[in-house]
């Protein structure tokens, strides 16, 4: 049993391994909230990290969602591509620059979100190393609107799940190449598969006429968390409190709310404070639940204060009291604990 181990384990590595992106691309996510009345442009870079030649094909597809809630417009067709399909060299670098081109009903619409995803396929090349493919230079950025264009990496955004909108229609030059997790079918009779790396970019197009930001910070929750029982070298790791807040988002537009929390001993002292970081995108209409881990502090009653910046006017702020035992165990309090009074 322990060879099987081995072996699948050795062969999942070995995939994971050959399907390794070459590419890298900047930025990975494209955010805009502009007037249904401009042309909104921009570029992607593209850079190939490989030794070797590879073939970069782009579309747009349906946005893969990753949580609950009602699935938003597509703006897939909205999309166009100057390099839709290009070679490029070993350590090269293009950019690709796209137009966003509104449909003509737009004005008449009533959604002020629209998403959709960016497929960017990397596609092994036969003898690679062996064509002629020039580094080729990065041409100078075109004029942009005068679009708000935010882009910027957020740990753990992985846009996964299924797609929305209407399939786009294809040539069969450019018929859409499924990732190897959909399709690993033999290409050759020697029974060889290729496996297609693909990043996927999430799009989120805002129309400012229609946009409103509001979100509710719904509960703040506790309980003894199940993580992290045994630590890096196998030691015991220290008991830990998950905290949840828990966010709900009733606007028109999707929000990326960042916060911090402090924690206060019973005499008002700080105990510890820290950042809850940026999370992922709470979409409209859906929920996100935000966790929040720390050690188990020492006997006695604690004020835990979660303070959340969603863009709107006013902070959003919530409190949680909880006691903790002389064994460790953890009891929510309904109302602040009685500052002690002082001696008379």
């Amino acid at each position: 049993m322990k060879n099987w181990i081995f072996f699948l384990s050795a062969l999942c590595f070995t995939l994971c391994a050959g399907s390794a992106c070459a590419v890298d691309i900047d930025p990975p996510r494209i955010e805009l909230a502009v007037s249904y009345q401009q042309t909104p442009e921009g570029d992607l870079t593209i850079t190939n990290q490989s030794p070797r030649t590879v073939e970069v094909k782009i579309k747009t597809d349906g946005y893969r969602y990753f949580q609950a809630g009602p699935a938003l417009p597509s703006c897939r067709d909205w999309l166009k591509f100057d390099l839709p399909s290009f070679m490029l060299g070993a350590g090269a670098s293009t950019r690709v620059h796209y137009r966003v081109d509104f449909p003509e009903n737009i004005a008449q619409d009533t959604a002020a979100e629209y998403v959709a995803a960016i497929l960017v396929d990397q596609l092994p090349v036969e003898n690679a190393s062996n064509l002629p493919y020039p580094k080729p230079e990065i041409p100078a950025p075109s004029a942009l609107s005068a679009a708000k264009n935010v882009s910027g990496p957020i740990a753990g955004e992985i846009p996964a799940g299924g797609s929305a909108g209407p399939r786009a229609a294809l040539s069969e030059s450019e018929e859409e190449l499924e990732p190897a997790t959909q399709k690993t079918g033999p290409v050759k009779a020697s029974g060889k598969i290729t496996i297609v790396p693909r990043i996927a970019l999430p799009v989120y197009i805002q129309i400012k006429e229609r946009s409103q930001v509001h979100v509710d910070l719904e509960e703040v929750s506790m309980k003894k968390a199940q993580e992290m029982a045994v630590g890096p070298s196998g030691e015991p790791a220290p008991e830990l409190i998950r905290f949840d807040v828990r966010l709900s988002n009733s606007g028109t537009v999707h929000i990326r709310p960042a916060g911090n929390y402090a924690v206060f001993k019973e005499d008002g002292s700080l105990l510890r404070s820290g950042s809850l970081g940026k999370s992922l995108p709470i979409l409209p209409g859906s929920k996100l639940t935000v966790p929040m881990l720390m050690p188990i502090p020492p006997q006695g009653k604690y004020r835990t204060v979660v303070t959340i910046d969603t863009e709107q006017e006013k902070l959003l702020q919530k409190d949680l009291f909880f006691e903790v035992s002389a064994i460790g165990e953890l009891t929510e309090l309904k109302e602040p604990p009685k500052k002690p009074e002082p001696n008379s």
